[in-house]
């Protein structure tokens, strides 16, 4: 294929990337930079702290808006220095709670990682207890609403970001929860484009 990027050279150059995932395999971001997304931002420390904000900065909006709720920040501990902290690894363990509250966490991983994180957060739970998954929950099929074009963006901009993540759809979710064990998925109840999604251990 000849292109001649001398007249659009950014329009063109996003092109080349985008062919380039569907040709060889490779992510757009990791073709441009050399390396992903997370190690990019690891050796920026001025864009590391921007991306940690932008993150922290959506945190009031869903407490306000999906729930209300007092814990414990559990995180890797380069991601939580800075906070109030419970520092670990969810792929290890969890700490015991009533309920766990995840935001934006497991569109990053694949399903059997999604399964790993969710039985550990089984395993921390009372009889009665909890999981309560922030993220987006794409439809079923494509809709011409602003909404869903939207959440399919996102979509297609995790995938080309990140091999292992994806948007799911609420059926999606119920497949992990049942694969992990709990006996009641419920929601999506929605604020802002996101959803909440309520895993129960038991009812």
């Amino acid at each position: 294929m000849q292109i001649d990027d001398r007249d659009q050279p950014a329009k063109t150059g996003l092109f080349i990337r985008q062919l380039a995932k569907v040709v060889e395999g490779e992510l757009p971001f990791n073709k441009a930079y050399g390396m992903s997304p997370l190690e990019y931002v690891g050796k920026d420390a001025k864009l590391g702290e921007i991306f940690k904000d932008s993150m922290k900065d959506f945190n009031p909006i869903f407490m306000q808006k999906i729930l209300e709720i007092k814990g414990v920040n559990y995180d890797l501990p380069s991601i939580i220095e800075k906070s109030t902290s419970y520092p670990g690894d969810m792929f290890i363990d969890i700490p015991k709670g009533e309920a766990i509250f995840m935001k934006w966490m497991l569109h990053s991983w694949d399903d059997e990682h999604c399964v790993k994180i969710l039985k550990n957060c089984y395993e921390a739970l009372p009889a009665n207890g909890k999981v309560i998954v922030v993220d987006l929950v794409i439809p079923e099929a494509p809709e011409a609403i602003l909404a869903a074009k939207s959440l399919f963006q996102l979509d297609m901009f995790m995938m080309n970001m990140n091999l292992r993540g994806k948007e799911r759809t609420r059926k999606e979710f119920q497949s992990l929860g049942e694969d992990a064990g709990y006996s009641h998925i419920q929601g999506p109840c929605s604020g802002f484009n996101f959803s909440g999604i309520e895993f129960y251990k038991s009812m």
